[in-house]
């Protein structure tokens, strides 16, 4: 919301749903990470766990997922997308 109000840019639709995806990420980071310290939990201190989990295993995978992700979008609608409308507009056009 900061950086909308910062930028001057109204809360849009496509604002909302980034939220949304954000919040999402967000949880499934945060769930991952409590199930990763509750594993680890019988073996050593809450303290120990805590610290391990951190740089789990688990949280990498999800990381490369949104990183990926955003980087194929991004290709997508840069490159793919612009290519595709112009092809499409030379086979509609005599």
């Amino acid at each position: 919301m900061v950086a909308l109000y910062v930028r001057d840019i109204n809360l849009s639709v496509s604002a909302t749903v980034g939220f949304i995806s954000l919040f999402g990420v967000a949880v499934m980071s945060g769930v991952l990470y409590i199930s990763d310290v509750n594993r680890r939990r019988p073996d050593r201190e809450v303290s120990v766990a805590l610290a391990r989990g951190i740089g789990s295993d688990i949280q990498r995978p999800l990381a490369t997922v949104v990183v990926g992700g955003l980087l194929s979008t991004l290709l997508l609608t840069l490159v793919v997308l612009p290519a595709v409308y112009r092809v499409s507009e030379r086979l509609r056009t005599p």
